[in-house]
C-alpha cells in the first residue's frame, strides 16, 4: 500500500520522531549532545523553523516545531547532515545515522500540544531512563520550569495553549505532576480522522483546501456491496470463518480499497471483516500479484452507483 504524501502547512505545529538506523544510539558520547543542540539551532535559524520541545533519549529524537515556508524534511536534512559529518569526524565510521524515514503528526495547539509536551517530557522516565524528570537533562523540562533559558526554544506557544504566560509555570508544574496515561497515549499515536493529523474535523476543516484530507462518498458498506456483487460472492462466505479462495480475495479487495481511499482503518477493517490486522495486510500483499487489476480504484467505478 502506498505512503500518504506528506503534510507541509506554513505555520503548523509537527510533533516529529527521529530513529537511529538500525537503532543505533545517536550520542555515542555525553558531548555529542552539545554537537547536536548546535546544529538544530543553526538549522533553526537558517530555515526559520521554531523549536517548541525536546527530548533526546540515546536512539531516537522527539521533537515539536512550528514550521515555516521550508518543509519540514528539509529541515531535518539541514541540521542531520552536519550533526552526522561531525560526529563521523571524531569518530572513524561511516554511513547512515538516522533512519531514512521519520514520522510526523500535525498538531492541533488547543486541543492537544499540553499533552504532547507532557509525553514527550516524560519519556525518560516511562523508559526507565531516569528515576524522575529532574534526573535527564537531555530535554526541554528544565527550560519549561525556568531553570534554563534556550534562546533558539520558543517554550511560550506551548506555555500560551496552557493560558499561561512565560513567567508563571505553576499551570506547567501542575501538568506533569503525574505522567500521561496509557489511553492517552494512545490517542497521541495517530489521529482518528487522519494518521498524520492530531485533531479533530473542526480542526481539519481550519487546514488549507490544498492539503486536506479527502473524504470519499464511499463507506465500508457499500465498497463491500460492490466488490461482493462484482467477484459473485455471498455475504455469509464473506463473513463466515471459511478460507476458500474468492471470499479471501474479497476481503483483500475490500480492505485495499477501503484504506486507500481512506475510509476506515486498518484495525476498524479487520474488525469488521472478523479477521486479525496482520491477517488482512498479508492476504492484500498476495492477491495483489495474483489479481492486480482489482487493486486499482477505477476498478468498480462503474459499481458506485449501485452503492
Amino acid at each position: 500500500m502506498s505512503r500518504r504524501q506528506r503534510l507541509h502547512v506554513p505555520g503548523g505545529i509537527y510533533c516529529v520522531t527521529q530513529f537511529g538506523s538500525a537503532r543505533q544510539p545517536l550520542f555515542p558520547a555525553p558531548g555529542h549532545h552539545g554537537i547536536f543542540e548546535r546544529c538544530f539551532s543553526a538549522a533553526l535559524e537558517r530555515t526559520g523553523t521554531r523549536a517548541i520541545a525536546y527530548c533526546c533519549l540515546p536512539c531516537r529524537i522527539h521533537l515539536v516545531l512550528q514550521v515555516g515556508t521550508v518543509p519540514l524534511g528539509r529541515f531535518l536534512q539541514g541540521y542531520a547532515g552536519p550533526y552526522v559529518r561531525t560526529i563521523h569526524s571524531q569518530t572513524g565510521e561511516s554511513g547512515h545515522l538516522f533512519a531514512r524515514r521519520y514520522h510526523a503528526v500535525l498538531i492541533d495547539p488547543q486541543g492537544w500540544l499540553p499533552s504532547m509536551i507532557r509525553y514527550i517530557h516524560y519519556l525518560p522516565v516511562t523508559l526507565g531512563l531516569a528515576a524522575d524528570l529532574g534526573a535527564y537533562p537531555y530535554s526541554s523540562h528544565f527550560d519549561y520550569l525556568g531553570w534554563r533559558n534556550r534562546a533558539w526554544l520558543h517554550q511560550h506557544i506551548a506555555l500560551r495553549s496552557m493560558e499561561m504566560h512565560e513567567d508563571a509555570r505553576g499551570d506547567y508544574t501542575r501538568l506533569m505532576q503525574r505522567p500521561p496515561a496509557a489511553g492517552e497515549i494512545r490517542r497521541l499515536q495517530a489521529g482518528e480522522v487522519d494518521p498524520r493529523v492530531l485533531g479533530d474535523g473542526n480542526f481539519v476543516a481550519t487546514l488549507p483546501r490544498s492539503v486536506r484530507i479527502p473524504r470519499s462518498a464511499m463507506s465500508l458498506e457499500k465498497i463491500t456491496r460492490n466488490v461482493t456483487l462484482m467477484l459473485n460472492v455471498k455475504h455469509t462466505e464473506l463473513f463466515s470463518r471459511s478460507r476458500l479462495r474468492r471470499p479471501a480475495l474479497a476481503r483483500s479487495v475490500i480492505a485495499w480499497h477501503a484504506i486507500e481511499l481512506g475510509v476506515a482503518r486498518l484495525s476498524t477493517i479487520a474488525n469488521y471483516l472478523g479477521r486479525d490486522p496482520a491477517t488482512i495486510t498479508l492476504g492484500i500483499a498476495r492477491h495483489r500479484v495474483r489479481r492486480p487489476e482489482l487493486f486499482r480504484l477505477d476498478a468498480f467505478r462503474h459499481l458506485v452507483p449501485l452503492g
